[in-house]
């Protein structure tokens, strides 16, 4: 299932409820309407601020983030300003693994807030749209909020799927957690 390819992007920050790896989250939610599918949730990454960014903003080696990534490639900026990257995956749900290309212009504002957004020509998204902020902590941390909508282009089984798709967001978006906060810690030291 292709959506699991959203989740090595934009789930990334997604968990429920657990605490991983000194990463805490907070809050977090996965809603459906209709063909909309939206991500909330709110974490503390040990990490300074600036390690956390630079883990995010590495266009080169995404991969680092989560093994479904094969290969993250930076094509340049856009006239608008912003990072074109395009991003091969090998993501597997359950049994069923598929191959995926996504290209995604990412904007950047002051180490603080990026924007994803998928390009619907080369995406297997109808829409996609990815937000981190990032707030440094008195202690140094990094809380990070992290909001997604997206409304894939392929079928989604109306019985099963929903909740397929949500428990690959959720297991991806664990993982994610926990290499961005491992990344991110080994830069701050």
């Amino acid at each position: 299932m292709q959506a699991n390819a959203v989740g090595c992007i934009a789930a990334g920050l997604l968990a429920i409820g657990l605490s991983l790896c000194a990463a805490e989250v907070s809050e977090a939610d996965v809603r459906r309407e209709d063909d909309l599918y939206r991500l909330h949730v709110v974490a503390r990454i040990d990490a300074s601020l600036s390690a956390v960014w630079k883990v995010l903003t590495d266009f080169h080696d995404l991969g680092r983030l989560h093994y479904s990534v094969k290969e993250s490639t930076y094509l340049g900026r856009t006239p608008e300003g912003a990072d074109r990257v395009r991003i091969r995956m090998h993501p597997c749900v359950l049994f069923f693994c598929v191959d995926v290309t996504q290209i995604v212009e990412f904007h950047a504002v002051a180490e603080r807030r990026l924007v994803a957004d998928f390009d619907r020509r080369a995406s297997h998204f109808e829409f996609g749209r990815l937000q981190w902020r990032l707030a440094r902590t008195p202690s140094a941390a990094t809380d990070l909020v992290f909001d997604a909508e997206l409304v894939p282009a392929f079928w989604i089984p109306p019985l099963l799927g929903p909740w397929i798709l949500k428990s690959a967001l959720r297991k991806t978006a664990t993982e994610i957690i926990m290499n961005l906060n491992r990344l991110s810690r080994s830069r701050s030291q």
